[in-house]
């Protein structure tokens, strides 16, 4: 059963090679193999995937199988495409009223969380009306194994817009069909291949995948977090972000964005006296992601010892020994080190106040300039 053929027509590059879902039913395309004139049939609700047949009165011939057979790699995927097209049709036809079902669909995703204006769906259906399940409709991606594809953050583009999306491989289908029964059985068992807007969050789709299994990543470097029981506090350093507490280093990954992390130095992790850490604010971005502090100076001088994140608003003191960061802290005079707790405090003129030279406590003032 032929799924490729040319168009008559001829582009800079050639000859354009087609599949069926693109093809109006009355339009003559060239079969590869023979030369043969074809048209696409099927594709409906109640019938066979949409493919190209010869037509003898135009110049084909029934004996030539066409180019279904034996095809590249590339070529197959855009068959797989046609294919998952001619399936959503006869899976939602008569269940819902269909506004669109095609291949290559542009989807505005510019109200989303990721990086990416648009998103083309390889295969889309679209409802009429939001579907309580599926939301706006289905995409189908057709995925190879270890395609440098960012499928967390695809995924959760498309969850944001309002549409359900499967990833479908070579298993999902037959030589000239979309399994169905893959795709109910993929939204059904919630197996981690389909997502839909009435089970997933957009915001935590992050959670649901397993990054080793589809990137690698570089030396020294995995997905695991490798001192989990860390109630981490990522600060920016030196070019990376890296724990306070433990010195585990943290980044994304260039292409899945998925966290990843580096061991730090195991001697110099939870040592008393060295770190203290108050509040309890979620360590966690809303997609998931560790949050990382970006900490911007007080106005006292070039080594200002107390600082407030911009992205949580914390607040972080540091002695010559100790760190404190505070979630709930008002003020800086609400918060202090061991250190400048028991320290007797020998103050001294600084850029903008005075501070300790001995804990580094930076001396309150009463708000006219007047430092007590």
């Amino acid at each position: 059963m032929p799924f490729l053929a040319y168009r008559n027509e001829m582009s800079d590059q050639g000859k354009e090679l087609v599949v069926p879902e693109e093809v109006a039913d009355s339009e003559d395309v060239e079969c590869p193999s023979c030369g043969g004139r074809m048209r696409p049939r099927g594709g409906g609700p109640d019938q066979r995937a949409r493919h190209f047949f010869h037509v003898r009165s135009t110049g084909g011939t029934s004996q030539c199988s066409g180019a279904g057979n034996n095809i590249a790699e590339s070529e197959r995927h855009r068959v797989m495409k046609s294919l998952a097209v001619s399936g959503l049709r006869r899976r939602f036809s008569g269940v819902e009223p269909i506004d669109q079902c095609s291949t290559e669909v542009p989807i505005d995703v510019s109200g989303s969380q990721g990086r990416s204006a648009g998103r083309r769906a390889d295969a889309l259906v679209e409802f009429e009306s939001r579907n309580r399940f599926f939301g706006e409709g289905v995409v189908v991606e057709v995925q190879h194994a270890n395609e440098s594809k960012n499928i967390p953050q695809v995924t959760a583009d498309y969850l944001d817009a309002g549409y359900s999306v499967m990833w479908a491989d070579e298993s999902c289908f037959s030589k000239d069909e979309f399994l169905l029964q893959r795709f109910n059985s993929a939204f059904n068992e919630d197996g981690g291949r389909a997502f839909s807007p009435y089970r997933h969050s957009p915001q935590r789709i992050w959670t649901e995948f397993e990054p080793s299994e589809w990137f690698s990543t570089p030396d020294g470097w995995q997905f695991e977090d490798p001192n989990p029981d860390c109630s981490h506090e990522f600060q920016h350093e030196r070019g990376a972000s890296k724990c306070l507490l433990c010195g585990t280093q943290y980044q994304l990954h260039s292409e899945s964005q998925f966290p990843m992390f580096s061991p730090g130095d195991r001697s110099q992790m939870h040592i008393a006296n060295i770190t203290y850490v108050r509040g309890g604010d979620d360590a966690l971005e809303p997609d998931g992601t560790p949050h990382v502090h970006s900490w911007s100076p007080e106005n006292r001088g070039e080594r200002s010892t107390v600082s407030t994140c911009s992205r949580c608003r914390a607040k972080k003191i540091s002695s010559k020994s100790e760190t404190v960061i505070d979630y709930n802290a008002h003020s800086f005079e609400q918060l202090e080190t061991p250190e400048m707790e028991h320290c007797d405090h020998e103050w001294r003129r600084t850029g903008s106040g005075e501070e300790c030279w001995k804990c580094g406590k930076p001396k309150s003032d009463d708000g006219m300039g007047m430092y007590f």
